[in-house]
């Protein structure tokens, strides 16, 4: 939430310690008085109490809010229990509500904290229209305590055209600080200059703000000014100079901070350190290595940090051994360090931890780092596809690199390194420009194993383009053949229509034979012709899989007359069939399936049939089952248990009062 508080602007290059982020925020959590409650200015006809508005802000309905609600939004601002999510909603209408939040900005009868808050959610939202209004709205109210959110939000917007009103308020003495702050947000470098002349006669306080706002412009040009600052007595302007030195980046400042840096005030040695690290000069490593060497574990944890952001190959080989020793506290740290050097070492050292190391925790955080990595990375990991040991980490991580992998990949495949395991990886990453070269390489006399895989990594990228060399290719398989079956189902995957009266027909050919991943995405095109096929092959499988997949994948609408074809033969079908049939009829509203499954649940003894039941009956509407599954919480099988728990929680809302049955009756009905 932009404009209410202000971070420490030290936040954005350090860490610890955290009793460092009060440095600046201080300055925009200066709270006066709230101006007087007074009725709203908005039309009293909209009575919030009695709207679907209110229902929704109390959780009980979203009626898909508009336009039309916006000055319902704004009441709703009045009142502590709705403001946060009303204002999130006037958020999301974005430009939508600017014009009612401008109105409630200038309302003078609103309450303070109403116009504070229409304020900062106009900066939020980031309409540039908000900019001259609240400008007007600044220079009416400099002496109460909405000028500083007023501040903050020109801020927020870069407001270039308010840079001559807070260059007027750097002589305001209680917004002074607030201002200088929002001309380093603003971000236009010919306010450097009227910095300068200001900064060697300022207090402490202001100082600081000054400071701040060079450092945000990044001038360069600030820093011999800057560099006399760090011989100040007093530690928060210091600890200014630090973040601004850090901020311009400029490495002559290495020098003068390891000269005035101390150990004995804790604070200013650990933002010293972190700063010298973001300065990314070899001069500096001797300070960072003997801060690595401290006996106090937050300076230690620091230097690691500042290690990382030089990104000095040198730093490397001190890092190692923290990660080498499973027990050590810094070992998470130094592996995140090491995910910032960007050098060959750094990759190699990190895929062994990833690979091999004793803690899983450490495994994942060094697979992390070694992504982040990328360009370096890339090449080791394809380089450790060819190794027995290293392959299956090596395939994760490429994963986890996405399309950044893909050109090394096409290039991998053509030197002829691992081509399967290659297209196995494009498929998964999905990334589009794949398509071409995976069509350019599925050949005639590649081995049938490396056909299928590229035919399927085509399949889940799921680019259309492929359709046309597919279709040419299936016409010359025999149906028999797993280049046929694998060829169809990719084409169904890419939504060919086209495919479906093949795949149909292919249905009808090999009823007991249909794999089970047909169904599935045959059921998704939503074709009466497919319900029809789907429908006579649960009537005559006697394949308990074929029978569930189809159960559970035929879309409604079905023709009554399918459904009563399902509901003449259920009967006679064998359990565990029947039960998938049942479930598929309850959900068509059939009564007596629900019964029959319900009969199943609390009357059956059979231990393998009556999870299956509740199975299919969690999937019905919560109000047509609750009633029945609630004291299923203390039944002795620990599926049916989990199934039914799992399900309110869901229904809930992630709400989990584990098996206690009254607590679980006594919070549905609230939400009733």
């Amino acid at each position: 939430m932009s404009g209410l508080k202000q971070p420490s602007k030290f936040s954005n290059h350090c860490k610890l310690p955290h009793h460092f982020n009060g440095l600046l925020a201080f300055f925009f959590l200066l709270l006066g008085s709230f101006a007087c409650q007074t009725p709203s200015p908005f039309p009293p006809s909209l009575s919030l109490d009695a709207s679907p508005l209110h229902r929704w802000l109390k959780g009980k309905h979203d009626p898909s809010l508009s336009v039309q609600n916006i000055h319902q939004l704004i009441q709703a601002l009045n009142n502590i229990k709705t403001r946060e999510k009303a204002r999130k909603k006037l958020v999301s209408l974005g430009k939508d509500s600017v014009d009612a939040l401008l109105l409630c900005a200038q309302d003078e009868k609103q309450k303070g904290v109403v116009r504070e808050t229409a304020i900062y959610t106009l900066a939020e939202i980031g309409d540039q229209k908000a900019i001259l209004p609240l400008l007007e709205v600044l220079k009416e109210n400099l002496n109460n305590s909405l000028a500083v959110f007023l501040i903050q939000a020109l801020a927020d917007l870069k407001a270039h055209q308010a840079i001559p009103v807070l260059v007027e308020l750097l002589q305001h003495k209680s917004l002074r600080n607030s201002a200088a702050l929002a001309l380093g947000k603003i971000n236009d470098k010919k306010i450097a200059p009227i910095i300068w002349p200001l900064l060697p006669e300022a207090s402490p306080d202001f100082q600081k703000a000054l400071i701040t706002c060079l450092g945000d412009l990044k001038a360069q040009e600030s820093l011999p000014m800057l560099l006399k600052q760090l011989y100040s007595s007093d530690k928060g302007v210091y600890l200014a100079t630090l973040y601004a030195l850090g901020q311009i980046g400029d490495g002559r400042a290495v020098d003068p901070i390891r000269e005035t840096l101390t150990e004995d005030n804790l604070e200013i040695y650990v933002h010293g350190i972190l700063t010298l690290g973001t300065l990314k000069e070899r001069a500096a490593l001797p300070t960072l290595l003997k801060a690595l060497q401290d006996n106090r574990t937050n300076v230690r944890s620091v230097a690691i940090q500042a290690l990382g952001k030089s990104g000095l190959k040198e730093g490397l080989k001190y890092l190692f051994p923290l990660v080498k020793k499973q027990k050590d506290a810094l070992a998470e740290e130094a592996i995140d360090a090491m995910g910032k050097i960007v050098h060959a070492d750094s990759a190699r050292f990190l895929f062994r931890v990833a690979n091999n190391h004793g803690n899983s925790f450490l495994r994942w955080k060094a697979g992390q780092s070694l992504v982040s990595l990328k360009e370096i990375a890339i090449p080791l990991l394809i380089q450790k596809l060819g190794k027995a040991k290293a392959r299956d980490k090596a395939v994760e991580l490429l994963i986890r690199m996405g399309s950044s992998a893909s050109d090394n990949l096409h290039k991998a495949y053509k030197e002829g390194l691992s081509p399967r395991i290659i297209v196995f990886i494009l498929g998964e990453i999905k990334d589009k420009r794949s398509v071409p070269f995976l069509l350019q390489e599925l050949k005639d006399n590649l081995t049938i194993d490396l056909q299928l895989e590229i035919i399927r990594s085509l399949g889940k990228i799921g680019e259309a383009k492929a359709i046309e060399k597919l279709q040419a290719w299936i016409k010359n398989k025999k149906e028999i053949s797993p280049l046929y079956h694998t060829l169809l189902l990719t084409l169904l995957q890419l939504k060919d229509k086209q495919s479906v009266d093949e795949a149909l027909d292919y249905i009808e050919k090999h009823q007991e034979n249909v794999p089970l991943e047909f169904i599935e995405i045959l059921a998704s095109f939503h074709d009466s012709r497919v319900n029809q096929a789907l429908v006579n092959l649960l009537i005559k499988t006697k394949e308990e899989p074929l029978a569930k997949a189809i159960a559970q994948n035929i879309n409604p609408p079905l023709a009554p007359h399918l459904i009563d074809s399902l509901a003449s033969i259920v009967e006679k079908r064998k359990y565990p069939i029947r039960i998938y049939i049942y479930g598929f009829l309850a959900r068509q509203q059939n009564q007596k399936a629900f019964h029959e499954l319900v009969f199943i649940v609390f009357e059956n003894k059979n231990t393998h049939l009556r999870p299956l039941a509740v199975a299919e009956l969690v999937t019905l509407p919560p109000e047509k089952t609750l009633d029945y599954l609630i004291p299923l919480l203390k039944d002795n099988d620990h599926v049916i248990q989990t199934s039914v728990r799992e399900l309110l929680i869901k229904v809930s809302g992630g709400e989990d009062y584990g098996l206690e049955i009254e607590e679980w009756k006594k919070v549905l009905e609230e939400k009733k």
